[in-house]
């Protein structure tokens, strides 16, 4: 038999998000609740996880673009990239040209996968456009 470990997070559903800095890893930081969300784990161990359809930092629901990591050694989060609010549309910039300004907008139920050149992508999903209008998506990211 396996011995599970609470690790961190709150023993309540639908809870917001915590952000701390963006970019600062702390023990306080924490995701919001979510569903639907896509999630992976890096070369050097970390896990991360993108958007979702949960709560965000003021305590609303709807769709997430928010990028964090997780170091497994020290169970700091890092809120890496998107925003700490929900309903946010994406910044698509120039197809093709990698951006620190580019990102998709929120969305939940999305595919991923890692390429044979460990690099990562997201596909499609449910929820907004470059211009926030709700649907059914198919960008691409990587």
């Amino acid at each position: 038999t396996s011995v599970l470990t609470w690790a961190a997070g709150y023993s309540m559903s639908n809870l917001a998000g915590t952000y701390g800095t963006m970019g600062t890893g702390s023990t306080d930081n924490l995701p919001g609740a979510r569903y639907g969300a896509t999630r992976w784990r890096d070369a050097g161990g970390n896990f991360w996880l993108f958007g979702g359809y949960g709560i965000d930092s003021a305590s609303a629901e709807g769709w997430l673009n928010d990028l964090w990591k997780l170091n497994p050694e020290t169970l700091e989060w890092t809120w890496v990239a998107g925003s700490g609010y929900h309903g946010q549309g994406g910044a698509y910039g120039t197809k093709g040209t990698a951006s620190t300004s580019n990102i998709p907008g929120a969305r939940y139920f999305h595919v991923s996968w890692f390429d044979t050149q460990g690099r990562y992508w997201i596909f499609g999903g449910y929820g907004l456009d470059s211009e926030s209008a709700g649907g059914r998506l198919n960008d691409l990211w990587r």
